[in-house]
């Protein structure tokens, strides 16, 4: 009523610029810079020769001025003042009041540097007033405690920190700034916070605006709550992100949760290149603990899968073993074995070592030849390849990464029939325990006389890790589990000196899980290489040049039904289904070039390769060049 806006020092003035200054250019921004202020003056109207001392606010004008806030729409009330306990609950009564009509409170903790906070900040722990109303403290640029501030001491459980210690305010048209300090100006920091979640979340209370913040607080001190540190310090970029689970809205009122953050490891097939994560087709919205809606873009949950190196890397084997035996019948029995060095000492047994370092390389195999009859078995491990089969291995055999395979096969003049099946077990990353991988089971036909060979093959790949050589969780809603039927060809011909060898598969992958489905994935792979003996001018033995390209989706679909993005926040949920390109943007295409030459006891090999498009996408070449020296004794 007295019409005064300013009092006698600008102390509330440059509290409301904290919270709300405009964006306009001058000085500093307000944490809620389109919050709306309420500025109510309660000081004490100092009497005539009274001194400054006597400018503070009795208890009664205090809970006036909350009644009159609640009153005219206030949510978030600021009190950034305090001392010693009041004598009546005058002012209780008049928080709790507010605390029943949904406001909450922000109330500076004090300038003394003592171990508690002063009233009213101290009501933070009170019953009636926890979750509805915090104590704030000051921390300074660098993030450690200000010296003035007072700790959290026994409201440790609604105690919070925030930059309070040289902030920018109170700019006039000169930009001309007041720098400040103290919890009066930490406090409304959190005051302008509880505003953004409020306008951003309407349908979020007060109560769960504080508990957004007291979650996503950065941990200080001790761990958890503690006396000093309270709950921590805020971060409101934090309490701007999911909180808890993430639920997804389904077709028909059903949800499912999303992970939080990707499996370590997880992967999408190289053969899809960027096709996802090029798009935003999979953009949905999710819903948090709190009920807030965010927007998600599941493509993130796809991460391409990490390129192999340009020049592939061979870890000679030792110990080779092969023992032959004769069988009654006239056929014969081989047992073979091998294994590689291992790059740790064979005494540590460290658990961390034994947890983390890949398996040895290592591998045995028993086969039996019985007439034009064969039959091996093999098992391998630490990435070992299985052995070659009849028409060698199609890119859809390596896909499934096996580790044990069996194969039979029948020989009859210049024709050969087999069948084979593979399987794989391998441990997961951060897992000790094995999980089912991919299997696959192929039948092919060969000829070989006339000068050339050919051999053609089918087949169909299980995948229940993700499609393509993908690692997905089969638990998690972005799971790809798919079936591939495929089919190879493979051609050799000798050409004098020289040996052409061309092959190439091509599959159809049809899969997916309770968001995304993959659907009419035709995926391609080819190779040209030619090899051969070196001429007596020339300083090598031999040399060999291949032309290929990885396995490459050429066409398809991902195809999922997910619900869009409110035009407004009150909005309903609606549907749309996604379809989206299973083609990378690119096409990638390797060209390698080997020689060998004696050296020594043994031979040097050279390669140098070159990758145009690594990984299916659009991007600069890829070069690699390698030498290894290998003996044999």
């Amino acid at each position: 009523s007295r019409n005064t806006p300013v009092a006698t020092e600008r102390h509330g003035v440059e509290i409301a610029g904290i919270i709300g200054a405009r964006f306009n250019g001058r000085g500093t921004i307000g944490v809620a810079y389109e919050s709306t202020i309420l500025s109510v003056r309660a000081d004490q109207v100092p009497a005539a020769g009274c001194t400054s001392e006597c400018d503070g606010f009795l208890e009664t004008d205090s809970a006036r001025a909350i009644d009159y806030a609640v009153a005219n729409g206030a949510r978030v009330i600021n009190l950034s003042f305090g001392g010693e306990d009041a004598s009546s609950n005058t002012f209780r009564a008049a928080v709790q009041r507010a605390i029943a009509a949904g406001v909450v409170f922000t109330a500076s903790a004090g300038n003394e540097g003592d171990a508690l906070d002063h009233w009213p900040a101290h009501l933070a722990a009170e019953n009636g007033f926890v979750g509805s109303l915090l104590s704030i403290g000051s921390t300074k640029a660098d993030g450690g405690m200000s010296s003035f501030s007072n700790k959290a001491g026994s409201s440790a459980v609604g105690y919070l920190t925030a930059p309070g210690e040289d902030l920018i305010t109170d700019c006039d048209a000169a930009q001309s700034c007041w720098r400040v300090s103290g919890t009066s100006f930490s406090s409304p920091v959190v005051a302008g916070a509880l505003a953004l979640l409020l306008q951003y979340s309407p349908t979020l209370s007060g109560r769960d605006a504080v508990s957004i913040l007291l979650k996503t607080a950065d941990d200080r001190g001790d761990a958890g709550v503690d006396s000093v540190w309270g709950n921590g310090a805020l971060n409101l970029a934090k309490a701007f992100a999911p909180v808890g689970s993430q639920t997804l809205s389904l077709p028909g009122g059903a949800s499912l949760d999303l992970p939080a953050a990707s499996t370590p490891g997880t992967m999408l097939g190289a053969a899809f290149g960027d096709a996802v994560l090029s798009s935003a087709g999979l953009t949905t919205v999710i819903h948090d603990d709190y009920n807030r809606l965010f927007s998600v873009d599941l493509a993130q949950g796809y991460r391409s899968s990490q390129r192999p190196s340009t020049v592939a890397s061979t870890v000679p084997p030792v110990n080779d073993t092969a023992q032959t035996l004769a069988l009654p019948s006239g056929g014969r029995l081989t047992l073979a074995a091998e294994a590689a060095m291992f790059p740790y000492a064979e005494g540590d047994a460290s658990p961390v070592r034994t947890f983390l370092r890949p398996e040895a390389p290592s591998s045995a195999s028993a086969s039996v030849q019985i007439g034009g009859f064969g039959f091996t078995a093999w098992r391998g491990q630490g990435q070992v390849s299985p052995p070659q089969g009849l028409g060698g291995r199609a890119a859809f055999h390596s896909l499934a990464q096996s580790n044990s395979t069996v194969a039979g096969v029948w020989r009859t003049g210049a024709l050969a029939f087999s069948g084979e099946g593979g399987w794989s077990e391998r441990r997961t990353p951060l897992s000790m325990t094995p999980v089912e991988g991919s299997s696959y089971a192929s039948a092919t036909a060969a000829y070989q006389g006339r000068g050339f060979a050919l051999s053609v093959s089918a087949g169909r790949l299980a995948e229940p890790r993700g499609a393509l050589g993908s690692e997905l969780d089969p638990n998690s809603p972005l799971a790809l589990a798919a079936h591939t039927r495929f089919a190879a060809v493979g051609f050799d011909r000798p050409l004098g000196p020289l040996s052409l060898r061309a092959e190439a598969s091509v599959g159809r992958t049809e899969g997916g899980g309770r968001l995304v489905n993959v659907e009419n994935a035709v995926a391609s792979s080819w190779r040209l290489a030619l090899s051969g003996t070196c001429d007596a001018a020339m300083p090598c033995t031999r040399f060999g040049v291949e032309l290929a390209q990885p396995l490459r989706v050429e066409r398809g679909l991902f195809r999922a039904i997910l619900a869009d993005m409110p035009a407004s926040y009150d909005d309903p949920i609606t549907f749309s289904e996604r379809r989206i390109s299973a083609a990378p943007s690119s096409r990638e295409v390797d060209l390698r070039f080997n020689v060998e030459r004696p050296l020594g006891l043994g031979a040097l090999r050279l390669e140098a390769a070159a990758a145009f498009n690594p990984a299916h996408q659009t991007a600069k070449t890829d070069l690699g060049l390698s030498a290894m020296w290998r003996a044999s004794f």
